[in-house]
């Protein structure tokens, strides 16, 4: 957690260092410990290699004579007016939006703060007050997280919420135009325009989902935004973001590391999210983090970030994850209790996350961010690149030190469309190279429960490997082959791993 030194002087050489911390931190954190910015006095880059951010002096626009204007000065002076209700919020974002008068209509946002108004219009008031108070926060220009290339990022809670609630006010410049060979085509968006609106044509189920997870994102800054007014700042832990990449992956079909090495527990009821500290628990995500989370998807990863929305903090300065790469998200809250999936999910209240920290005052939870790769049959699926790939990804993540055990799940399937079996090995096969124990969660698929622990039973009598496992996939696939297409989808690694023992 190095602070990071840059010299502004010239932008091709202002690369971001490996790790960055915006606070001064003490070796140690005690009890009562304030994490304050760092450095003390504000630096800013505009420059490809950090976040443009919305207070930057460069950060401008044309006024009404077409002379460029401070862009940050029209937005502070907006979320300084006076609230009177939240049909206001519209308004004041578009003041400082003008192109996106005609797209923006922020229904969905009227729509939940017709159901809770008094409460509603308070909690945006203290979030208006948490935007502007950027600048004295984040005192360090923020590196992008670029592919290829190890980094880790801390922040403190303060800073985030003030990040989220300039990314809810739709404040971050150039982040707005997401075609192709736009400047951040290779990054999620982060303004929030899309989910606090409809769009023509837009399905009654797609606004039901999008309401329940800004009810959830409503929860969070309302817990944390009073925490700020109420100046109960010892309270706020600290979050890191780490980006990893895997540069020599195993040599999976010479590996002696027995599948031993995993314990497993499958489980038919609870959720990967409902784990206890010192669980690496896997978010089955997209290459870009957080997938439709500020749109409408609705599934395992937006689900997450939006009980734990501290993780869509990462969404500014993560670049597309490559094939070799992970992320690790260490620290993040959760603020929500849901119910459902996809068109059935709901809100369900707040809930206090009371798990202990770290000795950096981080929250002992811990997030793997691993992609799949979308696949419409089973052939492809062990195919040695793809099938290697998958391994590979899996091991990124799953060989950082700690914690032990790894709490996963179907990663990869439903609209992914990977097999759940083959999934399932793959992560047995990774946590086995890593020393880790897996707990897999069905969600109340008992028979995938019974069969994978018969199948981890067979490889364990027979004192299998890695590499035996890695053999047995390759003669499973060269299977597939002799038979039909449509046979082949039939076919079970299960089975063919039991039958073969």
């Amino acid at each position: 957690m190095a602070n990071e030194d840059i010299d502004p002087s010239d932008e091709d050489t202002n690369e971001p260092m490996n790790s960055t911390s915006f606070l001064k931190l003490a070796m140690k954190w005690k009890k009562g410990m304030l994490s304050l910015p760092h450095p003390s006095n504000l630096r800013d880059l505009w420059d490809s290699h950090h976040v443009r951010m919305p207070f930057s002096p460069k950060n401008q626009y044309p006024g009404p004579s077409n002379e460029l204007e401070d862009r940050w000065s029209s937005i502070v002076n907006a979320l300084r007016s006076e609230m009177t209700s939240f049909s206001d919020i519209p308004k004041l974002i578009l003041s400082y939006n003008k192109r996106f008068s005609g797209y923006w209509n922020f229904h969905v946002l009227s729509s939940v703060c017709e159901q809770n108004k008094e409460e509603c219009l308070a909690t945006l008031r203290l979030m208006s007050t948490v935007a502007t108070m950027l600048p004295d926060l984040i005192t360090n220009p923020i590196p992008l997280m670029k592919k290829g290339r190890d980094m880790s990022l801390t922040f403190n809670q303060f800073q985030l919420c003030s990040l989220l609630t300039n990314a809810f006010f739709c404040t971050f410049p150039r982040r707005n135009k997401t075609g192709p060979n736009s400047e951040y085509d290779k990054y999620p968006t982060i303004n929030f325009s899309n989910l606090l609106s409809t769009s023509r044509g837009e399905s009654y189920r797609s606004k039901s989902r999008k309401r329940e997870k800004v009810r959830c994102l409503m929860a969070y800054f309302a817990e944390t935004c009073q925490k700020i007014a109420a100046k109960q700042l010892d309270s706020f832990r600290l979050v890191s973001f780490s980006r990893h990449v895997l540069k020599q992956p195993p040599d999976w079909s010479r590996s002696k590391r027995p599948i031993a090495e995993c314990k497993l527990t499958v489980s038919v009821s609870g959720a990967i999210e409902d784990c206890g500290p010192d669980t690496l628990q896997v978010d089955f995500a997209n290459k870009f983090l957080g997938g439709g989370v500020i749109g409408t998807g609705c599934v395992q990863e937006e689900i997450l970030l939006c009980i734990k929305p501290e993780m869509i903090a990462g969404r500014l300065f993560v670049q597309v994850l490559e094939d070799n790469e992970c992320l690790l998200i260490c620290g993040a809250q959760r603020y929500s209790n849901y119910t459902g999936y996809g068109d059935s999910f709901k809100f369900d209240g707040p809930v206090q996350d009371h798990l202990p920290t770290d000795s950096w005052n981080r929250l002992n939870t811990h997030v793997a961010v691993i992609d799949a790769l979308i696949f419409h049959d089973l052939a492809s699926q062990v195919h040695s690149r793809y099938f290697t790939r998958e391994l590979n990804k899996a091991y990124c993540a799953f060989s950082a030190s700690l914690p032990k055990v790894v709490a996963t799940g179907h990663w990869g399937c439903g609209a992914f469309g990977g097999c759940k079996e083959i999934k399932a090995i793959i992560q047995l096969m990774a946590c086995a190279q890593s020393s880790k124990h897996l707990a897999y969660f069905t969600f109340g698929d008992e028979q995938f429960q019974e069969r994978f622990l018969n199948v981890y039973r067979v490889l364990i009598e027979a004192d299998k490997t890695v590499a035996d496992l890695r053999d047995i996939v390759t003669e499973f696939s060269e299977s597939l082959i002799l038979v039909g297409e449509e046979e082949a989808e039939k076919m079970s690694i299960f089975d063919y791993i039991v039958s073969n023992r």
